[in-house]
């Protein structure tokens, strides 16, 4: 029988050893399972965890052994991540125990966790998380246990390569082109526009449902909120956190609204522009999920790529009486899993829509893109001088604005372009729905009913594009309605073109505002509208796809 000591590990490290040792192995805790041991691990006089091997070919002691041992776990883990019983006087002060703090008032978020990964995620959007690397369970279990109920966010910030890329620099000299920096500290540092780096840009997600899986991994149902900038860096591994700051769309700031009006707005409207209803299409009669359920992807894709609004708007009304109450007192894998559905044919255009990359009759890029030409590095250092590292004064979107961190896409000048930067938002918002309504004509794509609820309700020209089973609430903010519009419609061009996807969707999330979006996602949908009448095979125009074959369009959010 072999036996293995583990002397003065962590928690952490002892779960990990549970979890990722083969399963042909067995395991018994001779000694020191009790809470009161694992708090004195804490402290550091945890001495010794003795766990007993033993191989075993029958089936049976294998399953019987495979569920004790997973038993262990999640006893261990249950006993780790408990915070209600920690005494204040606990030695154990790792950054990664200390608990986030959200401020709905100002959008500062101290200690928030980073989820660093290889895509960008866009507010309005979606998405179902499976995560099994250790260092992100131990985060996200750190973040549903840190309190008795939610909400739960967790920060989203892209990553060439996803975090592996970080990891593999860690132990490497020199200039580190993916260690998570704050905003100054990039603002000052040329690079960024020559080479792939980290960004310091993110996106607060909430977490709206999860579940354990018996194997230890956890699947999780995120919705992005807002983007952030990463004002100060708290630890970098075994995963990022930092402190942040809330970054609403500039609009709001211009209009008399400071940034802190805006803030919470955001936390006003995040029930209503989330349904708390929208589940995992999982079992919830058992906390730990079979890990070999077969995930059924028609079920995901009516809960994915965007998010549902609440049919229940009286969330908003309560809202605005906590927000008025609060002014009379002064109270200051991963692999994306649309990505998946679109592998499945879930998410698709007809065929024709082809790398309109190739029909573009000029080399201006159809995206925004951080590689600039010597002369404009060399006018961005001149600007970086004026940036003054310890100025608050200044404003922090003004800063990101001069450094380039957040930057109007450029204008594309082609055959049928018009520039559309000077329109109002609501100009720009009802000619977009117009160009969509051509692009679901020539396309005969559906759109799924979770934009078309963006419609304004006076929209009643379209031809092609039904109306929502339901607007949306009189009591909801246009400004909001059009916000979303911004970031949801862009998604409907990342299947027409053969440029980089993250970066596409990096443009539209360093877009300004919503004024300037709109007027960019406009410009992109004339664009490539017409393309495609120029370029669509003749019998499209005498014939259609039948009524079973539009249904398989993002019919199934329907």
């Amino acid at each position: 029988m072999n036996k293995i000591i583990i002397m003065k590990s962590s928690p952490l490290r002892i779960i990990s050893c549970y979890l990722f040792v083969p399963s042909t192995v067995s395991f018994t805790i001779l000694s020191h399972s009790s809470r009161s041991n694992i708090r004195n691990h804490r402290k550091g006089s945890f001495s010794d965890v003795l766990l007993s091997l033993s191989s075993d070919d029958d089936e049976s002691s294998f399953i019987s052994s495979e569920e004790e041992r997973m038993e262990y776990v999640r006893e261990l883990q249950k006993t780790f991540y408990t915070t209600s019983n920690k005494n204040e006087d606990d030695e154990y002060e790792d950054s990664d125990t200390k608990n986030m703090i959200v401020n709905e008032q100002t959008g500062l978020i101290k200690n928030l966790p980073l989820w660093r990964v290889g895509w960008v995620e866009l507010p309005g959007r979606a998405n179902c998380l499976n995560v099994h690397e250790s260092e992100y369970t131990h985060m996200f279990e750190t973040i549903l246990n840190s309190q008795d109920e939610g909400p739960f966010y967790v920060g989203h910030l892209y990553i060439p390569g996803g975090f592996q890329s970080a990891l593999q620099e860690k132990n490497l000299e020199g200039e580190k082109r993916f260690e998570l920096k704050n905003y100054k500290d990039e603002l000052l540092d040329d690079r960024r526009f020559t080479q792939e780096r980290s960004k310091v840009i993110g996106t607060l997600m909430r977490i709206s449902d999860y579940r354990r899986r018996k194997d230890g991994k956890l699947t999780l149902l995120v919705h992005p909120i807002e983007r952030f900038a990463v004002t100060n860096v708290v630890q970098q591994f075994p995963y990022s956190v930092a402190d942040v700051q809330l970054l609403p769309d500039f609009e709001k700031n211009s209009d008399g609204k400071s940034r802190e009006m805006a803030v919470r707005e955001t936390f006003q409207y995040m029930s209503y522009e989330h349904d708390t209803e929208v589940k995992l299409p999982l079992p919830v009669d058992d906390p730990y999920v079979d890990s070999n359920i077969e995930f059924q992807l028609n079920d995901f894709s009516k809960i994915l790529p965007f998010a549902h609004y609440s049919k229940d708007d009286s969330t908003i009304q309560q809202q605005d009486s906590k927000e008025q109450e609060d002014n009379d007192t002064n109270v200051v894998s991963n692999e994306s899993s649309s990505l998946q559905l679109e592998k499945q044919g879930i998410l698709s255009l007809p065929p024709f829509i082809a790398d309109f990359s190739k029909l573009l009759p000029f080399a201006t890029p159809f995206f925004s893109s951080n590689n600039k030409d010597d002369d404009s590095v060399e006018e961005q250092k001149v600007e970086n001088m004026n940036v003054d590292n310890d100025n608050d004064s200044e404003e922090l979107e003004k800063q990101l604005e001069n450094g380039g961190l957040i930057a109007l896409p450029p204008f594309i000048a082609g055959p049928e372009s018009v520039n559309r930067r000077s329109l109002d938002s609501s100009t720009l918002e009802r000619m977009i729905w117009n160009e969509l309504d051509e692009f679901c004509r020539i396309t005969q794509f559906t759109l799924p009913e979770e934009i078309r609820c963006l419609m304004p309700p006076s929209c009643t020209e379209l031809k092609t594009i039904n109306p929502p089973a339901q607007f949306l609430s009189n009591k909801y903010p246009m400004e909001r309605r059009r916000r979303r519009l911004s970031y949801s419609a862009p998604s409907l061009l990342e299947r027409t073109g053969g440029f980089d996807r993250m970066t596409f969707r990096q443009m539209w999330f360093n877009t300004p505002g919503t004024r300037s979006r709109l007027a960019v996602v406009l410009e992109r949908f004339e664009l490539i509208n017409g393309l495609i009448r120029d370029n669509q095979p003749q019998q499209q125009g005498a014939s259609k796809h039948d009524e079973e074959e539009d249904d398989d369009l993002f019919g199934q959010f329907e």
